[in-house]
């Protein structure tokens, strides 16, 4: 791609980023810029801009509008054809406002609504909860079975499940709750310490174990080992329609905070 077409890109992604009207994407500015130099995002069309970002196992789409940008049949059915390689692919919105899915731009290039994702919180209160089960944290002989139990209970793309690798330093750094029962993993939390914020990253319960105590003794364990540190807000993200889960963060007083993460995948996937 020649230096004028990457300034181009570059201005517009400038222009819209952080605004979810004109905008989707939620990556810095840097990691767009090296994902079009090293050709791991690649540009589908200009006018609209779009950009897909190649995964492991899935694509992610973004788009950015500004006021110069418009949508013809032909501009339309050219990108439609480019997004034909893409499978899957998806795309998301993370936004405060109401969103209408027949006026939007994911109905126009054909992807559907997939899942939707509310963010709750709650102000560190320096609580003491009755820890049912004796919690630990995991170590690397963990590694394997708590991979399979993710990979198995999440969906790869929405639930932004970490890679082994990922998963591996998380345990490393003492990220990664577990209880086991007779040997075997019953339940994880896997969580991220940021500054003043602490985010309950995934919770997951095997199925011969769910409805009993392993959920709540894992967030316990997770809220007390942060009583007394500079923790002062704890997040989360949930499936709208996960109603056992979302009832359990009821417990520990999170509540909705207005933030939702709308997610689409390409119609033909």
């Amino acid at each position: 791609m020649r230096t004028s077409d990457y300034e181009s890109i570059f201005e517009m992604i400038n222009n819209t980023l952080g605004k979810p009207g004109k905008s989707n994407c939620v990556l810095p500015f840097a990691v767009i810029k090296n994902g079009l130099e090293e050709q791991k995002i690649d540009v589908i069309s200009r006018n609209p801009l779009i950009l897909v970002e190649n995964k492991k196992e899935y694509s992610q789409l973004y788009y950015f509008l500004d006021e110069k940008a418009a949508i013809t049949e032909a501009n339309l059915h050219q990108i439609l054809y480019e997004l034909k390689k893409y499978n899957p692919l998806y795309a998301d919105l993370v936004t405060r406002d109401e969103f209408e899915y027949e006026k939007s731009f994911f109905k126009r290039i054909h992807m559907v609504p997939y899942r939707t994702y509310l963010r709750k919180n709650v102000m560190n209160q320096h609580k003491k909860y009755r820890e049912l089960m004796e919690t630990e944290y995991a170590d690397q002989k963990d590694l394997e079975e708590t991979y399979e139990m993710l990979q198995t209970t999440f969906d790869f793309m929405s639930d932004h499940i970490p890679d082994k690798p990922e998963l591996e330093f998380l345990i490393k750094n003492h990220n990664v709750l577990k209880i086991s029962v007779q040997g075997k993993i019953a339940g994880t939390l896997l969580f991220e310490d940021a500054g003043v914020k602490s985010y309950a990253r995934a919770l997951c319960v095997d199925p011969d174990f769910r409805g009993g105590a392993v959920g709540f003794s894992l967030l316990a364990k997770y809220f007390n080992q942060h009583d007394n540190d500079k923790i002062k807000l704890f997040y989360l993200w949930v499936h709208d329609e996960n109603e056992s889960v979302r009832k359990l963060h009821d417990r520990f007083g999170y509540q909705k905070d207005g933030l939702k993460d709308y997610i689409f995948r390409k119609e033909s996937y």
